[in-house]
């Protein structure tokens, strides 16, 4: 309790001040198509020097912990992904907006994100003395049978035909793997452009895929985001954003923790987080066949997962200077500049600054929702406008976001097609959500498989843990489909007279 209202009182005017100012240009940086939160924290760094160390901690934090937050806005009211994190919350945040319920999914994902980053706040409270044993249980052959888990199950998370969400997932996987092989460096599929030695950015490819198609989808039907009888703007009460958190609390909770381990492993982040969440809840819940459709539950489980896997992500940061994240590698180079030292001496000698640092975390996610709210209304009314006004102004900041990402104006054509594939692939029945699924999952499952090949040759999936993450969900999705075949048999045999 002593080190905690040490905490408390290491809370200046400034740091509040500069926590503020962080949290609102965050807010700002991630709403804006293509520009994402590890671009705003890499041009806080250098001001950091000069700044009192109070004073940066709350810029640093503020702007940190609330990364995933304005994602919700952009994905909901355009279809189009702030960063990768704000991906899986238009799989069902925009088909609501397209209903009219904007404003109801907006509220709905960003009191997801405060109460997802209050949880991740808290487990990385209790985690931080776990860190380095959690950290070194997941070594790459444990991080790769998740992965792999995670593709079995592409099936499951694709609408329609399964061979169809395959074949996406597949070709996500093919996409992925254009540029250096990561062990040997060996060129593939880059048709000898240098531009495509690095392979294709996350931000192109999901602006491309979700962006770039729902404006092309947007330019064919004419009218607005919301059209026909829909398009009437519905203002949405925060008490009823209570009751829909009420009705799925189970995965509210779930997708939070979920999002807090995967935060404290190193090196998956939360774009591949709200994927696992997202097809968790989809899995779980009586419902699942309409995520996808404009189901509130679905944005309710991205975004509360991504929030909660930034906050997490600080554990392995805090505790062993090994970073969980990109966000959190870029906090531990800012807590070098003010002069903080991760690991044993700040879990031993400076403890009061840990927890100024998650009472930072969640002190920013209230501050971030609260001014996203206050948007809410006016933001939501925009489905209400002529897609003609401004799908050139989105596609104009969705392209000038991904040349500002890549460096290269050879993105440019890459991100039309890919969203002129999008577009063929959401008129034929094919998953975007698999596709970009097995985009994101294919370099954690080739890096993880390389190094767990030459560490422990490529027998390595017999070990107890990796066939235990394999061997457990396999055999519950195989008693699913047993118990719900010999169910079916079942109703069919007592509908047949005697």
């Amino acid at each position: 309790m002593e080190t905690i209202l040490e905490g408390f009182g290491m809370l200046t005017p400034s740091l509040l001040t500069w926590m503020l100012i962080g949290v609102a240009i965050c807010q700002v940086v991630v709403i804006i198509p293509g520009l994402s939160a590890q671009l705003l924290l890499a041009l806080i760094l250098p001001f950091l020097y000069t700044m009192d160390p109070g004073a940066a901690t709350g810029l640093l934090i503020g702007a940190a912990a609330t990364a995933g937050t304005g994602n919700t806005i952009t994905a909901v009211l355009f279809g189009v992904p702030g960063n990768s994190a704000g991906v899986a919350t238009l799989f069902d945040g925009h088909p609501m907006a397209q209903k009219g319920q904007a404003s109801r999914a907006i509220m709905a994902g960003l009191t997801s994100a405060a109460i997802g980053g209050f949880i991740g706040a808290i487990v990385l409270s209790l985690l931080i003395p776990f860190a380095q044993p959690i950290s070194v249980a997941f070594g790459p052959p444990e991080l790769f049978a998740l992965a792999l888990v995670s593709l079995v199950f592409l099936s499951l998370l694709g609408d329609g035909s399964v061979l169809k969400s395959l074949a996406a997932g597949g070709m996500g996987l093919l996409i992925a793997f254009i540029g250096q092989e990561s062990s040997a460096g060996v060129l593939r599929y880059t048709f000898g452009r240098l531009e495509l030695w690095d392979g294709i950015s996350i931000a192109t490819f999901a602006i491309g895929l979700f962006g770039i198609a729902e404006m092309i989808d947007l330019i064919r039907r004419g009218g607005s985001i919301a059209s026909g009888e829909q398009a009437t703007y519905r203002p949405h009460r925060f008490r009823d954003t209570l009751k829909d958190l009420g009705r799925h609390w189970r995965t509210l909770l779930q997708s939070s923790f979920l999002g807090s381990i995967i935060g404290v492993l190193p090196g998956i982040g939360g774009s591949a987080s709200q994927f696992l969440a997202y097809s968790t809840a989809k899995r779980t819940s009586k419902r699942g066949h309409e995520f996808g459709k404009g189901k509130v539950e679905g944005v309710i489980a991205a975004d509360a997962a991504v929030t909660a896997t930034d906050a997490a992500a600080l554990a392995p940061t805090l505790g062993l200077g090994v970073p969980g994240s990109p966000i959190a590698a870029l906090v531990l180079a800012g807590l070098v500049i003010i002069g903080v030292r991760p690991g044993k001496e700040l879990l031993t000698t400076n403890i009061s600054f840990l927890w100024l640092t998650i009472i930072i975390l969640i002190l920013s996610n209230i501050i971030a929702v609260i001014l996203c709210l206050m948007a809410v209304k006016p933001l939501a009314k925009l489905t209400l406008v002529p897609t003609v006004f401004f799908v050139p102004l989105i596609i104009s900041f969705a392209l000038f976001g991904v040349v500002e990402a890549d460096g290269s104006l050879f993105s440019v054509p890459i991100v039309i097609a890919l969203g002129i594939l999008g577009y063929l692939m959401k008129r034929h029945g094919y998953s975007r959500a698999t596709m970009i699924i097995g985009f994101v999952l294919a370099d954690l499952l080739e890096r993880n498989y390389l190094r767990a090949t030459n560490i422990h040759g490529v027998d390595f999936l017999f070990s107890p843990l990796p066939f235990s993450i394999i061997a457990v969900p396999t055999l519950i999705m195989l008693g699913a489909i047993v118990w719900k075949y010999f169910t079916r048999k079942r109703k069919v045999t007592d509908l047949v007279p005697h």
